[in-house]
C-alpha cells in the first residue's frame, strides 16, 4: 500500500463494507472504522439493533465467506475532485485478546477526537 492510500485511509472517518452471503449474493453497508496502518477496525457495537450482533447479515456473511472490499472515498458535484481507496482483503471477527483491545483503544480514540 503506498504512503497516500494510508494517509487517504487514516484522514477519512466513514467506508462502506461490501460482503457476500452464502448464495453470492453482495451486501454493502455504511460502517465507522479506526486504521493501524495496516488493519481497518470496525464496531459491532452495543447500539440497538434488530437482531442479536452474531446474526447481523454482515457478521453471517464474514463468517461463511470472509472475502471482502472495503471503499473509503471523497465525493463532490465536481467530479474532477473525486477520490477513492479500495482495499481487498480478508475480515476476522474478533471478539476478545490483544487485536480486540487494539481495536478498541483506536476506535475509542478516533471518536474522541473526532
Amino acid at each position: 500500500m503506498a504512503g497516500w492510500e494510508r494517509d487517504f485511509i487514516a484522514s477519512h472517518r466513514v467506508a462502506r463494507l461490501a460482503t457476500v452471503d452464502k448464495q453470492g449474493n453482495p451486501h454493502v453497508i455504511p460502517i465507522v472504522y479506526a486504521f493501524d496502518g495496516e488493519r481497518l477496525y470496525t464496531p459491532l457495537d452495543a447500539k440497538p439493533k434488530r437482531v442479536p450482533v452474531d446474526r447481523l447479515q454482515r457478521v453471517q456473511n464474514i463468517r461463511a465467506n470472509p472475502q471482502v472490499a472495503i471503499i473509503i472515498d471523497d465525493y463532490g458535484e465536481d467530479w474532477r475532485q473525486l477520490a477513492w481507496v479500495q482495499i481487498r482483503g480478508t475480515a476476522h471477527i474478533v471478539e476478545g485478546g490483544e487485536q480486540h483491545s487494539s481495536g478498541t483503544t483506536l476506535l475509542l480514540a478516533k471518536s474522541l477526537s473526532e
